[in-house]
């Protein structure tokens, strides 16, 4: 039962959120300039990956707890992730499978963000739940109990030139007992759509990874914004791999 509080608090939490999105007064006379004017609260946010032979898929939503979500102030997060691994298994006479193995997690955070000339930064915190699945002697699945803990996220982006862009972020899981970042530099060629290298880092306690690669960031269509990469992952002990990634938001 509690390793279902996270997600369950956090459906509650959205399903509150978009309650209070439709319970908007009628249209008036002056409805476009009261939609010109009227606040953008929540970023509701979707990814999908992925690396070699594994699948990763994310959500949430970041909403402002006051004033617009663009305007400095505290915030509140959803995140929940899901994933399939490629298990290598020996089976009878020594042939070897490949057996899929679940993970999830899921992360309710609060924190601030903060507007200047330098950017954005964003800190964030608060409880998190992770589990998943490992192989048994059989090579069966099996769901381990859930992991509470804290979770982390700090974020910048800054542009210190014109058309150019830069981009830092850090999660560390206190669930999972992991530690991710990412650095990424970009050069519009075209109008907010930034091209340019990225490199990512992830350890916890059994496997670490290196990633280099580009991206793409700031397509837009209609109300959403993408985000693309793609490039080498190298963890060691292994051959070397590729690794995709989709990302995508909107506003709201």
């Amino acid at each position: 039962m509690t390793s279902a509080f996270v997600p369950l608090l956090t459906a509650l939490v959205f399903l509150c959120l978009a309650q209070e999105s439709r319970a908007t007064p009628a249209p008036s006379a002056d409805a476009p300039q009261e939609a010109a004017r009227r606040e953008l609260r929540q970023v509701i946010f979707g990814s999908s990956e992925v690396a070699g032979g594994s699948v990763f898929l994310g959500s949430g939503f970041k909403r402002a707890l006051a004033g617009s979500v663009d305007a400095q102030g505290p915030i509140m997060m959803s995140l929940s992730g899901a994933g399939a691994t490629g298990e290598s298994f020996a089976g009878p006479a020594g042939i070897r499978f490949v057996q899929p193995r679940l993970s999830q997690s899921s992360a309710l955070l609060f924190g601030y963000q903060w507007m200047g000339e330098f950017g954005v930064l964003m800190l964030a915190a608060g409880p998190e739940i992770a589990r998943e699945q490992q192989l048994d002697r059989f090579g069966m699945p099996r769901w381990q109990p859930a992991r509470r803990g804290v979770g982390f996220i700090a974020e910048v982006w800054t542009e210190p030139w014109s058309q150019t862009m830069a981009q830092a972020t850090l999660t560390v899981s206190g669930a999972r007992g992991s530690i991710w970042g990412r650095v990424a530099a970009g050069y519009a060629p075209f109008e907010r759509v930034f091209l340019g290298p990225e490199i990512s880092a992830y350890m916890d306690d059994g496997y670490e990874e290196l990633r280099f690669g580009l991206h793409l960031t700031g397509l837009t269509l209609g109300p959403f914004t993408f985000r693309l990469n793609g490039g080498i992952l190298h963890a060691p002990g292994r051959r070397d791999e590729t690794y995709f990634g989709f990302q995508t938001y909107f506003k709201i």
